[in-house]
């Protein structure tokens, strides 16, 4: 029992002691909503033109380089749609077909060289053959030489 009677007069204390820190708080209570209210009316404004400014330059930034990439981009599918796209077969052919057309023309330019300096030699060739063959038969025949001459004369 002697715990009980300890108990009951902690108990009488604590409840004491709580009325007095109520009783004190209800002193108190007015001043306090006084301060809240006054805070309450409190407007706080903060300045963010700043950065309200620097945004806004950003933003401007970003619109600028957006557009720009936009640009370059249409330009770009511009350029891809008008580039041609040529198999590679076909470069194939293609080179092939004009390397044997500059091998065939430059044979060719070859050989009509050849056929101008064949064709020079046979004419050398004949004409003397020609001029050796009449200066023989002029020498086997004297008669004729002198009546060529007198042909010749009269022409």
């Amino acid at each position: 029992m002697a715990k009980i009677e300890e108990i009951t007069a902690l108990m009488i204390n604590e409840i004491d002691t709580f009325k007095s820190s109520v009783s004190q708080l209800q002193k108190v209570l007015p001043s306090i909503q006084k301060e809240v209210a006054k805070i309450e009316n409190i407007h706080i404004k903060v300045d963010t033109s700043s950065y309200d400014q620097k945004f806004s330059q950003l933003l401007h930034k970003i619109e600028l380089n957006y557009a720009r990439q936009t640009n370059q981009l249409e330009q770009f599918k511009d350029k891809l749609k008008k580039r041609i796209t040529i198999p590679n077969w076909v470069i194939i052919i293609f080179t092939t077909f004009v390397s044997l057309l500059l091998i065939s023309s430059l044979y060719n330019f070859y050989h009509y060289k050849n056929a101008v300096k064949i064709k020079n030699e046979a004419y050398q060739k004949g004409k003397t053959q020609i001029e050796t063959h009449i200066i023989s038969f002029f020498d086997a025949y004297p008669n004729s030489y002198k009546t060529y001459k007198k042909w010749q004369d009269e022409k």
